[in-house]
């Protein structure tokens, strides 16, 4: 069966790089049985028929392989640091592995477990659908009140996040949402031209959020394989 998005128009990258702070080998850790960067590229590559796997490590590199991605090459060992943003990493595997002449550039992240081919597809028909939209990313809503959140500043006090929102009454809050951090859409071109991968204003996908578990640390790690159990 053909895959939903066209492989000649979208350049679909899962990022995974070796090194971890808080999970040793993260990309590599078991969930339901496999590791989130083999999940990460089995459900891309049945969106689009075609996934790309940027990684320092060739071990990586061997497992996505044998999980059905391209891995051109190892990416640059200066963009392999943990304080690496993800856009010039993203802008590499563009230019490096012929990804300049797709439309867009869409971002898979294994950290996302339970990710499906539909929130794929929903990500790039939010894009679609939304003609001013400079990007699109998976989302959930969020309760009114986290308009009111406040950043914590070292002397105890704090100011808030978003100050136009923060004087509303609850009901007067406008609907609410966070990214999940699954998948992110963008002009490829953009992004290879060392542009922003998430620019305003923002086309929104919205995901189950029993379902939207970013693996940060090991309790994320614990509850995705509860999850999958």
């Amino acid at each position: 069966m053909a895959a939903p998005l066209d492989p000649d128009r979208i350049f679909c990258v899962v990022p995974a790089r070796s090194g971890s702070t808080r999970v040793r080998d993260k990309n590599l850790a078991l969930v339901g049985g496999s590791s989130l960067l083999e999940r990460a590229v089995r459900v891309a590559r049945a969106a689009v028929g075609r996934v790309y796997v940027s990684t320092d490590s060739e071990r990586y590199a061997e497992i996505a392989r044998r999980a059905g991605a391209d891995v051109p090459a190892l990416r640059p060992a200066a963009l392999a640091s943990s304080d690496v943003p993800m856009d010039p990493v993203v802008a590499h595997a563009l230019g490096a592995w012929g990804g300049r002449s797709s439309e867009l550039v869409l971002v898979v992240q294994p950290t996302a477990p339970f990710t499906t081919v539909d929130d794929l597809v929903a990500v790039v028909d939010a894009y679609d659908d939304a003609p001013g939209a400079a990007s699109a990313v998976t989302a959930v809503t969020v309760p009114p009140t986290t308009a009111f959140t406040l950043v914590s500043g070292p002397d105890g006090t704090g100011v808030p996040v978003a100050p136009s929102l923060f004087d509303r009454r609850t009901q007067d809050v406008p609907p609410l949402a966070n990214a999940t951090g699954a998948a992110f859409v963008a002009p490829a071109a953009r992004v290879a031209a060392g542009g922003p991968l998430v620019e305003p204003p923002i086309a929104l996908a919205f995901v189950d959020p029993t379902r939207a578990i970013d693996v940060d640390d090991e309790d994320d790690l614990a509850r995705a394989q509860e999850l999958a159990s």
